[in-house]
């Protein structure tokens, strides 16, 4: 399917993501007929890949981290905490070399990404459901 775009042709629903940002604007009935800008399938296979090959190894790497933490190695903290901090720490670099709106848009991306997944299987599961 390399070079097929890929569009949706359906209503957006005005979801706010994480990040506050906004992928639809909203009518004064909810939802706005927006033609969706084109990408190609190999494009969205690309990021999808990437998305889940990001976030196994992130989960899979804290998991790994909190399960052989001594309890008493941070003292006082929750270690989950401390290793959100420490990655946020690693990562500030990167997104400081993106800059702030990068940053603000590739998080309401993954707040996109997130709510589309969520909302699509849900109608499915209802779809599937005997009438």
């Amino acid at each position: 399917m390399a070079g097929v775009p890929v569009t949706s042709g359906v209503k957006q629903a005005n979801l706010p993501c994480q990040g506050g940002a906004k992928f639809a604007p909203r009518t004064s009935h909810g939802v706005m007929e927006q033609p969706l800008p084109r990408v190609h399938a190999d494009d969205v296979r690309a990021f999808v890949e990437e998305l889940l090959r990001t976030g196994l190894t992130l989960t899979d790497m804290l998991a790994g981290l909190l399960e052989d933490l001594p309890e008493d190695a941070f003292p006082g903290e929750d270690s989950g905490e401390v290793l959100l901090e420490m990655l946020a720490g690693t990562l500030t670099p990167v997104v400081e070399a993106a800059g702030a709106q990068t940053a603000r848009r590739a998080t309401a991306l993954l707040g996109a990404v997130r709510d589309r997944t969520i909302a699509d299987l849900r109608l499915a599961a209802e779809q599937a459901r005997p009438a």
